[in-house]
């Protein structure tokens, strides 16, 4: 099922630096109020330089879920903020991902982009693909999947620069069962499990695999986390022969 929304995006290919940085602070407030769009943002360019993200013109990204501390940049597959969402004011958000400043050099635009946010709606932003030819993605993070307070909930996306279509196995003591098949940009219906109960050891794995092969790529293995009521997305990324996994909570 596609569910991603490509944000309009131009881009500034840079080599990958690490810089200290500094400069305004962000004023979006992280408490959740009753009006206002909820918003992440993954950094999954492969190969891509440490950034600062810019919401409205505003420094959003920390690695702090207050955001008025920093340290600000955040470095291939960092998550922000990580247990919870920021707040956006509904409409439309523009997004700017800069280098890290220091006296020498300044900062430099390295990709832009917009979103349009709907009032009570959770979105993830990912920034993907590779440094030689990155873009904005926007997912929006659809909580009314859960249907059950004791079920656990996945779900899968393919943003694997050149990727084959990778078929997502769920193996769990001894059987298995294909879970999704994804071709690149392409993100899996949310699939829903029944958690064990608390204190048992499980033996579960979910393996990416390309389609039709039995090569595991990437294993998450030993459990994975299937707390009941949870609601988690499964971000593949980087390049062929280079990929990884990020874990997003949801809720």
């Amino acid at each position: 099922m596609k569910l991603i929304k490509y944000i309009s995006v131009c881009f500034l290919m840079i080599a990958a630096i690490m810089i200290n940085s500094c400069g305004e602070k962000a004023t979006i407030d992280s408490v959740t109020p009753a009006e206002g769009a909820r918003v992440k943002f993954l950094h999954a360019v492969q190969g891509g330089t440490p950034v600062v993200v810019f919401a409205n013109g505003k420094k959003w990204s920390a690695r702090l879920n207050t955001l008025a501390n920093g340290p600000d940049s955040l470095v291939y597959g960092d998550v922000y903020p990580i247990t919870d969402y920021s707040v956006f004011a509904a409409g439309e958000a523009s997004f700017e991902l800069k280098t890290p400043a220091s006296a020498t050099p300044a900062a430099v635009s390295v990709l832009t982009g917009k979103a349009n946010l709907e009032n009570g709606k959770f979105y993830t932003v990912i920034a993907g693909d590779t440094v030689g030819k990155p873009r904005l993605v926007t997912i929006e993070d659809d909580r009314s999947a859960i249907k059950s307070s004791v079920k656990t909930y996945l779900r899968f996306v393919n943003l694997v620069a050149g990727a084959p279509t990778y078929d997502i196995i769920y193996r769990r003591n001894g059987a298995s069962t294909t879970m999704a098949t994804l071709k690149y940009g392409d993100a899996s219906s949310v699939v829903e499990f029944d958690p064990y109960p608390s204190g048992i050891t499980v033996n579960d794995s979910i393996y990416i695999r390309a389609q039709g092969t039995t090569a595991n790529l990437v294993s998450l293995s030993n459990g994975t986390g299937l707390t009941a009521n949870r609601l988690r997305t499964y971000v593949i990324r980087g390049k062929v022969g280079t990929i990884g996994v990020n874990t997003i909570l949801n809720n």
